[in-house]
C-alpha cells in the first residue's frame, strides 16, 4: 500500500504549527486576526490567490506496533477497482483540508497532520489503495476550487445542504450539528441559541454557522421583536476562540464537534450552554463530474464502517456519539 503525501504550504505549516496544535489553543499569536462584519448577508469570498510554494512530506510509514486505529485498514480489491483510471493513471487523489479545525483537522505539537478527517483520509487511502495528497486550502475556497478542478475531494465536515448541492456532491460520513460556546463567566447569563438576539456573536467565515446566524437566527429574533446578533466572521476557529476569551464577541457558534474540543482545551474558560441545532448529515465534498469517483468513496467509508475501523477512529477523537450507519450520498437536510 502506497503511503498518503501531505502537501502544504511552508509558511502556513510553520504559523500552524504554533497556533493550530491541540495544546496551544490558548496561546495568543503575535497579531490577532481581524474579522469580517457583516449583518444580513455575506459577501462572496474570494478564491485564494496564495503563490506560497507547497512541500511535500511523506508521512511516517505505517508502524505494525502502532494503535492508531486508521492503520488497521486494509486495502479491499473490489473497492479500490471503483477508483477512475484518471486517478489511477494519476497515481493519487488530491485532497483540499483546512489543517486548522481541531478536533478534526490541525497540525499538532510535533508539527505532524492530526485529527479525524485526516485518520478518515488515511484509511480510506488504504481501501482505495490509492495516495490521497492533502493541501492546505482555506475553507471557503474549497467548494470554488473543487468546481474549478483545483482539487478532487475536500475532506472535512461540510454540512451537506441544498444549497451546496448545486455545486459539488457530498459523501456523507458523519453527522453533527451547531452549538452555542461563551466565557465561563458567562456575564450576560446566555443559556443558549434563544438568548443571541442582540448579542455580538462570532462564527468561522464560510460555515454553515454564518448560514444559521444570517437566516434562521436573525429571523428568529425579528419574530420576536428583538435585533438580531451582530455577527462577526473570522477566517478560522482559533481567530473566533481568541476573540471570545479577549471580549471582542460575546459568544461563539460552531460545529458541536469542535465546540466541545475547544471548550476542553480551555481548561475551563470556555463553556458550552444550551442544544445543539441544525442537526445534518456533514460529508467531503467532491466535484459533480466526478461521480464515479464519489461512489468510490461512498464505498470506501461504508468499507470501514462495516469493518469497525470507522468507529474505532471517531472513539479515539472523542466523536463517537455523531457516527452514522452508512455512508450515503448527498442525504442531507
Amino acid at each position: 500500500m502506497r503511503k498518503s503525501i501531505i502537501v502544504v504550504g511552508i509558511t502556513a505549516a510553520l504559523t500552524l504549527a504554533a497556533c493550530g496544535s491541540s495544546s496551544n489553543t490558548n496561546d495568543e499569536p503575535a497579531a490577532e486576526t481581524q474579522p469580517t462584519q457583516t449583518s444580513s448577508s455575506e459577501s462572496a469570498p474570494s478564491e485564494d490567490t496564495s503563490s506560497d510554494s507547497p512541500t511535500s512530506a511523506e508521512e511516517p510509514a505505517d508502524d505494525a506496533d502502532s494503535d492508531a486505529a486508521w492503520e488497521k485498514a486494509e486495502a479491499d480489491p473490489d473497492v479500490a477497482a471503483m477508483v477512475p483510471d484518471k486517478f489511477r493513471d494519476k497515481g493519487s487523489i488530491s485532497n483540499a483540508n483546512t489543517l486548522a479545525y481541531p478536533p478534526l483537522e490541525y497540525v499538532d505539537d510535533d508539527g505532524e497532520l492530526a485529527g479525524l478527517n485526516l485518520d478518515l483520509v488515511r484509511a480510506m487511502g488504504k481501501v482505495l489503495d490509492i495516495e490521497i495528497d492533502t493541501q492546505q486550502v482555506p475553507f471557503e475556497n474549497q467548494i470554488p476550487g473543487l468546481v474549478a478542478h483545483r482539487y478532487d475531494i475536500a475532506f472535512t465536515t461540510f454540512a451537506d445542504t441544498e444549497e451546496r448541492r448545486k455545486q459539488v456532491d457530498f459523501v456523507d460520513f458523519m453527522e453533527g450539528g451547531i452549538r452555542v460556546s461563551v466565557t465561563s463567566d458567562n456575564p450576560l447569563g446566555i443559556q443558549g441559541f434563544e438568548d443571541l438576539c442582540g448579542v455580538t456573536v462570532g462564527t468561522n467565515k464560510g460555515t454553515m454557522a454564518s448560514e444559521y446566524v444570517t437566516n434562521e437566527l436573525t429571523k428568529e429574533c425579528e419574530d420576536k421583536g428583538e435585533p438580531a446578533p451582530d455577527l462577526n466572521v473570522f477566517p478560522d476557529q482559533p481567530s473566533v476562540v481568541l476573540a471570545l476569551t479577549n471580549g471582542r464577541i460575546q459568544a461563539r457558534i460552531d460545529d458541536a464537534t469542535t465546540t466541545s474540543y475547544y471548550a476542553e482545551q480551555s481548561q475551563g474558560a470556555v463553556i458550552s450552554v444550551g442544544e445543539a441545532r441544525a442537526i445534518d448529515k456533514l460529508g467531503m465534498a467532491i466535484a459533480k463530474d466526478n461521480t464515479e469517483l464519489a461512489k468510490a468513496a461512498q464505498a470506501a467509508i461504508q468499507k470501514l464502517i462495516d469493518s469497525g475501523v470507522y468507529l474505532e477512529i471517531l472513539t479515539e477523537h472523542g466523536q463517537e456519539m455523531n457516527a452514522i450507519p452508512e455512508a450515503t450520498i448527498n442525504a442531507g437536510n
